[in-house]
């Protein structure tokens, strides 16, 4: 009862978090649409100007679809689109939409009954221009997440119940924590460091209950986990690494320039790293509450041994996993230099795949230094600890516990 009390108060604190970012992402969004509306209508007044509306994103569908053509620009398809909320709501438009230019590779084609997300920008007179970003694909992502949970279910038990919980909110909260925030540029460190704590809290408390040891999985986690994103911070700095993908272009665009290139390094690497390092931290005290229970005077060298015996086997996949993960995502970029006849040194010293590289060996090395934390925590809050025998040796009072 006192772990799920416990966990529910995560759970309503991270809700309340959560809220209150988004009270404040529509607070400040509806503010700022009204500002910049007010502000162009006193410009264009004064200057005798068509007043231009903000852009506006909405979701259309595809209804009718024509062959596909090519002029200088590329490959693109000719396709009537109905707008399905918003202004122009049942409006239907004609765009171009460009599957290929200058023999780059193809998108995916279009097809009638396809929802995309397009971008409308409207006039005073009402004359609107519409531009397909891209193609809607959250229900393909909810529809994998259900395909997990049932999976998860072949299993199901109490521990699986709580994963699930936990990856919900976890899902969630990147959404209104980190997602939002950064589009509002809003302090997208402090936002991280919240959201990662808070995690880190409500994973200890499920796995190891409110108590040292709980403490001693928090801090030794968030630990490892700061200095993944330090090490990845500092070495793009020593390989002067400032952007990769024209990253700098959008930040621009999108008057984002106050989020710097190394806080995204460093929120990327602190994600990515959260969930190894918890386990690794959660794990290794795990094994060590187990022998310090097991064992009658185990000493403090002996414990520490046997916490790094634990965490060396824990970590032995974690590494492979972690590496293997980040070279995944960016295998598609890769492989698309090579197929534009870029050298292989040329793609070993890009900024991209030296960016990807020094995050996955940052995220391994907090990892690995995330076990003797642990262990050295685990035996400053446990020295003083009390094991009770489970069967009385004294025959005489029938005492049933005994202080080792």
């Amino acid at each position: 009862m006192k772990k799920f009390t416990l966990y529910l108060i995560g759970i309503l604190l991270m809700i309340n978090i959560m809220w209150g970012n988004f009270a404040v992402f529509a607070t400040e969004e509806n503010s700022e649409e009204q500002n910049n509306i007010e502000v162009t209508e006193e410009q264009n007044v004064e200057n005798n100007e068509e007043i231009v509306h903000a852009k506006n994103i909405v979701t259309a569908e595809i209804i009718d679809v024509k062959e596909i053509q090519e002029d200088d620009f590329g490959k693109f398809q000719e396709v009537k689109v109905e707008i399905l909320e918003g202004d122009f709501e049942t409006e239907e438009f004609t765009v171009n939409y460009y599957i290929s230019s200058n023999g780059n590779l193809e998108k995916r084609q279009l097809t009638e009954g396809d929802i995309v997300i397009v971008e409308i920008t409207s006039d005073e007179s009402g004359n609107a221009s519409v531009l397909i970003r891209t193609i809607k694909r959250t229900w393909t992502m909810v529809i994998l997440i259900i395909v997990l949970i049932l999976s998860y279910s072949l299993f199901a038990d109490k521990k699986m119940i709580k994963s699930i919980l936990s990856l919900l909110i976890t899902i969630v909260a990147i959404y209104f924590i980190l997602l939002n925030g950064m589009q509002k540029n809003q302090d997208i460190l402090k936002n991280s460091i919240l959201f990662g704590f808070i995690l880190i809290l409500i994973n200890s408390v499920l796995n190891l209950g409110f108590n040292k040891k709980m403490i001693s999985a928090t801090i030794s986690s968030f630990i490892g986990i700061i200095i993944s994103g330090l090490i990845a911070v500092l070495f793009t700095n020593f390989a002067k690494v400032s952007s990769f993908l024209n990253i700098f272009t959008f930040l621009i665009q999108k008057d984002l320039s106050e989020i710097t290139f190394a806080n995204l390094i460093f929120v990327g690497v602190f994600i990515s790293s959260l969930g190894v390092c918890t386990n690794i931290a959660v794990s290794t005290i795990l094994g060590l509450d187990e022998i310090k229970n097991k064992t009658k005077d185990i000493s403090w060298k002996e414990l520490y041994k046997d916490g790094i015996e634990i965490g060396k086997n824990l970590i032995k996949n974690e590494i492979h996993s972690l590496i293997l993960i980040y070279f995944g995502a960016i295998f598609i970029i890769t492989f698309t230099c090579f197929s534009a006849e870029m050298q292989i040194i040329e793609v070993i010293n890009s900024d991209y795949f030296v960016t990807a590289m020094i995050s996955a060996i940052s995220g391994s090395i907090g990892m690995i230094l995330t076990v003797p934390i642990s262990v050295i925590l685990y035996g400053l809050f446990n020295r003083k600890k009390t094991i009770y025998r489970t069967k009385s040796h004294n025959k005489l009072d029938g005492q049933r516990s005994l202080k080792l």
